[in-house]
């Protein structure tokens, strides 16, 4: 999908230029937030238990689906399968003038992505941006993570998927 100037000059100034040429390059796994509504509650236990026991190391997970293209073959495509996030966990939200006009730009690059990707009304990462008054750094990259997507071999995820490793 192409985005308009406006678009590219927003994603890059709130997510950083390398993040928005990811956006902009790789595809997102479209059908991965849908997934999550329905993702069984053994795996949203799993994911509360990693975050809650990381002893406040961790504010969030997330769980990256395998997709293997359309019809299931193809090339191997980590996209956004399911996540957690501890309750409270974003801490102050800035308060300053530069703050809140960071965080507008921040909701309006999710509210952004959001049309561009999903469009859809059920989509729970814009309905979650609506309700923010303001978006912290980590709220944004924990939104925004629902439309990466790192095919096999491309950045630490696509590499840890390439390599059957860990990382």
């Amino acid at each position: 999908m192409a985005w308009s100037e406006t678009d590219a000059g927003l994603f890059a100034a709130v997510l950083g230029r390398d993040t928005a040429h990811h956006l902009e390059t790789m595809q997102p796994h479209l059908d991965a937030p849908a997934a999550s509504a329905a993702a069984p509650t053994e795996l949203q236990a799993r994911l509360q238990h990693l975050v809650e026991r990381s002893g406040g190391m961790w504010t969030y997970d997330i769980f990256w689906k395998d997709s293997r293209g359309a019809g299931g073959g193809g090339c191997a495509v980590l996209g956004w399968g399911d996540r957690h996030c501890r309750d409270g966990a974003w801490g102050p939200h800035d308060t300053a003038a530069a703050g809140e006009e960071r965080s507008a730009a921040r909701k309006r690059a999710l509210l952004r992505l959001h049309g561009l990707y999903s469009g859809g009304d059920d989509d729970e990462g814009a309905d979650y941006a609506l309700r923010l008054d303001r978006v912290t750094g980590a709220e944004m990259y924990f939104l925004a993570s629902m439309y990466f997507s790192f095919p096999e071999g491309a950045g630490g995820p696509g590499h840890a998927l390439a390599s059957g490793r860990h990382a």
